[in-house]
């Protein structure tokens, strides 16, 4: 995930799951930082049931206001109420998501040598998916840093185009400079080229699952995950 993004969280209005608008909601929060640049919005679905009465609608957007404050939950931008049958409330949101993501500065004008870079990234992909145990999770700065000049991509527009990959989702980098966030120096000099199995691996961290030191235990599992490109 990533903080210049728009996350939709989607819920049916007769069946609401607290517990799983919770969990959304806290992931998004966690791994984009809680940034507000994040554009999140909870979207209900089937407002179109007979159950969904004004005074109801109104209801579950007040509990849904404060149980997830703006305070707390800073890339909250809005609660839509929509139908997917009758279409009610889906040109509102269409609107405002196209009117915040033009304002949002989300996507500068690229390079051409920077989709080759994007191209070389998915080839090397598509390369291990016949053998997953061999796929190349990371790779190291200096060798990303060698295929995107074998791209064309300028060293001066190599941060640049990194920072868009990562925003896109096609990689993740630890940028401390950009992200304001202070990593250790195995995870400075990696380059993750599977973003979900990173995510899945942070996941299955804050829920405790690998580690009692999730920082640490996370490192290393990046570092183990290096030694089998060498």
């Amino acid at each position: 995930m990533t903080k210049n993004a728009v996350y939709l969280i989607i819920f049916d209005m007769n069946d609401v799951h607290f517990s799983n608008l919770d969990y959304w909601m806290q992931q998004v929060r966690s791994l984009t930082s809680n940034s507000p640049t994040a554009l999140v919005y909870l979207v209900g679905t089937h407002c179109d049931d007979p159950k969904c009465t004004p005074e109801y609608t109104e209801e579950l957007k007040d509990k849904l206001k404060k149980r997830y404050p703006k305070q707390r939950f800073r890339g909250l931008h809005g609660i839509h109420i929509v139908s997917c049958k009758t279409g009610v409330g889906i040109p509102a949101l269409k609107a405002e998501l196209a009117d915040e993501v033009a304002a949002s500065g989300y996507f500068p004008a690229i390079n051409e040598s920077w989709i080759r870079l994007y191209d070389k990234l998915v080839e090397v992909q598509e390369r291990f998916e016949e053998e997953p145990t061999k796929a190349m999770r990371t790779v190291s700065w200096s060798t990303f840093s060698d295929w995107a000049s074998a791209c064309g991509v300028p060293s001066t527009d190599l941060m640049p185009a990194t920072r868009f990959l990562s925003d896109v989702g096609a990689v993740i980098f630890f940028d401390t400079g950009y992200q304001q966030v202070q990593y250790s120096a195995n995870l400075l000099d990696l380059v993750v080229l599977d973003p979900q199995w990173y995510r899945l691996t942070y996941i299955e961290h804050q829920v405790g699952l690998i580690s009692n030191s999730p920082s640490l235990s996370l490192s290393l599992s990046l570092s183990r995950s290096r030694s089998h490109i060498g």
